[in-house]
């Protein structure tokens, strides 16, 4: 079973999956996400409470690569990205709750999806916008996020949160021509403009997601080093790590192959393509994977698996789909997706669960490989969590 890319709409955004139709994919308590009657027709909807000890502040920022030309642009013109930093806050008085899309971006994917105007807005995130990142000795530890092919980043507000309360920066990337709409903050829109999917197209789309990683960490010490910017020396850059959704996924590891900058790396339910398949890597890679899409089921993870030389895991998540490692998780239910997407695009797994189960695995491997803390909940099956599948 491959994770291929595919455009369907679907509530929030046209997130891309190429088996989203047939993949298929209660121990402890998790956080929960409360919605009011009609949350669809735009009702307050909360995403889950986050479980780490710090506010999250959060900033958007574009950033051009002079030395690139953007290979997907109709005129010629550097290569320009869209960033969000989630990070641990400084605890403040006053907090700007930050949107969980930008105006446009919100419009479009009403639009798309048949939701009522207000619908994405009425979503309530945990993260204030600006203000300072909160002190840390040595910096916080950077992950990287790339999202699933054709959807914002916006998709991965929740996780993105979780991780920045519990200590690390999140930097989301928004890959224009790629995602199906990017916003940069002056206003300016770029629509999906990709050829059709397949093989060859999705391996040269890896490739420009990892170049926009590697230039993106390139920039990164300017945000350190800032006078008087939100992340001011709060940038640990010794220590960064990167996980992706879908062909964000498959980013990771072709970024991975050639930027020894990045120390552990997750693939979250995606196909692999390009050089990374047969190199493989010698640094830590964990794969994440929806019911029934393992090392068993996808030719490019039997290829890639047999290729990691590092410390390597494959953990299933049991009745998942593959949007499950999205905030479609837990939106399905509160926005009545059902009607734009099928229920086997999350499974049958409840959605708060799922995602609390997700959020505790990535930081366990985050946290063991970036602040080499003990990590037994990634060695061998814990009654907590019967959901999670030990592949490999």
């Amino acid at each position: 079973m491959s994770r291929d890319p595919l455009a369907v709409v679907i509530a929030v955004v046209i997130a891309v999956t190429g088996v989203v139709a047939t993949g298929s994919a209660p121990a402890s308590a998790a956080p929960t996400a409360s919605a009011a009657s009609g949350a669809g027709r735009g009702a307050g909807v909360s995403l889950p409470r986050l479980p780490g000890r710090y506010q999250v502040g959060t900033i958007t920022r574009e950033l051009v690569d002079h030395s690139r030309q953007d290979p997907f642009a109709p005129t010629p013109q550097p290569r320009s990205v869209l960033v969000q930093f989630w990070y641990p806050a400084a605890r403040a008085g006053q907090c700007t709750p930050a949107p969980y899309m930008s105006p446009a971006t919100a419009a479009f994917e009403e639009k798309a999806a048949g939701l009522a105007p207000g619908a994405i807005a009425s979503i309530r995130t945990h993260a204030c916008v600006g203000g300072s990142a909160a002190r840390s000795h040595a910096g916080w530890p950077v992950l990287l996020f790339s999202p699933g092919s054709g959807t914002s980043r916006s998709l991965y507000t929740a996780m993105a949160e979780d991780m920045a309360s519990q200590g690390f920066v999140v930097v989301a990337i928004d890959h224009p021509y790629d995602a199906e709409i990017v916003e940069f903050p002056d206003g300016r829109v770029v629509l999906r403009d990709q050829p059709p999917e397949g093989p060859t197209s999705n391996a040269v789309a890896v490739v420009v997601r990892a170049d926009d990683v590697h230039f993106v960490l390139d920039q990164l010490p300017v945000f350190d080093t800032a006078p008087g910017g939100p992340l001011r020396d709060d940038l640990d850059l010794h220590r960064v790590g990167m996980f992706g959704h879908s062909m964000g996924g498959a980013a990771a590891a072709a970024a991975m192959l050639t930027d020894d900058r990045i120390a552990a790396g997750v693939n979250l339910d995606g196909s692999f393509y390009g050089p990374v398949v047969d190199a493989g890597l010698d640094r830590p890679f964990l794969l994440m994977s929806s019911a029934g899409h393992d090392i068993r089921t996808d030719p490019s993870w039997v290829s890639t698996w047999a290729n990691l030389r590092g410390w390597r895991r494959d953990l299933e998540l049991a009745d998942s789909g593959h949007l499950t490692y999205s905030d479609i998780a837990v939106l399905y239910g509160p926005l009545h997706l059902n009607a734009v997407l099928p229920p086997a695009a999350v499974g049958t797994i409840d959605g708060v669960r799922a995602v609390d189960i997700e959020q505790t695995y990535l930081t366990a491997y985050f946290d063991h490989f970036l602040r080499h803390a003990p990590a037994p909940l990634l060695e061998h099956p814990d009654p907590r969590y019967p959901e999670v599948l030990f592949m490999g």
